[in-house]
């Protein structure tokens, strides 16, 4: 997947965003900030963390606001660039379980017309 962020941003001169939903004990450890950092610097990329939202039914839950903190400061430091994790697009994270059911009532709306 990096190779094809690169060969996007090379055709379109686009910067890319990499979207980090940050799940408690999962994928928000300071290696993991430290190997991120490392990918959005070789594709000059946005990184916006966002907090998992909780989600009936689903066993995991969101970071802590110290370690998205943290996180975020390993990628600062290291010279990736990132989004505050309240930005807009956050709230609809940790949905796309309903994503489907959304979708499927979407198309019956369309039909409708």
């Amino acid at each position: 997947m990096i190779e094809a962020v690169a060969f996007w941003r090379e055709r379109t001169h686009h910067r890319p965003s990499l979207e980090w939903v940050m799940i408690d004990g999962v994928n928000d450890t300071d290696e993991q900030a430290g190997k991120l950092a490392a990918i959005a610097r070789r594709l000059r990329a946005h990184v916006n963390l966002i907090p998992l939202n909780a989600t009936p039914g689903f066993p995991m839950q969101g970071s802590p606001p110290a370690r998205i903190r943290r996180f975020a400061g390993i990628l600062e430091r290291a010279g990736g660039e990132r989004h505050h994790p309240g930005h807009p697009r956050a709230r609809d994270r940790g949905r796309l379980r309903s994503a489907p059911r959304r979708a499927r009532a979407r198309r019956r709306r369309l039909r409708r017309r």
